[in-house]
């Protein structure tokens, strides 16, 4: 049981720590030479890795033609693109 002095303030500003997710230094020796060619695999650089655009988007079920539930087409036409996750909310 949280206690009351125990409990999150509302009014504190939420600024999470998020972790750097490529790090070249770490990649450098992460895989063994590919065999007969004696030669490291490569990796893009970090530039490249954060500059890829973020597809937020809502996906569906996929069916067999002719077995998805009546109407399910038209439904995905009208309800068109989503995203998956809306932060600002």
């Amino acid at each position: 049981m949280i206690k009351a002095d125990q409990a999150q303030k509302s009014d504190a500003e939420f600024s999470p720590h998020v972790p750097k997710k490529w790090d070249e230094a770490a990649l450098a020796d992460w895989a063994t030479p590919v065999g007969r060619l004696n030669v490291q695999p490569g990796h893009i650089s970090a530039r490249e890795y954060y500059a890829f655009t973020v597809e937020n988007l809502r996906t569906y079920p996929v069916y067999l033609h002719g077995k998805e539930p009546e109407g399910y087409w038209e439904m995905l036409n009208q309800v068109g693109l989503q995203p998956l996750i809306e932060p600002e909310n």
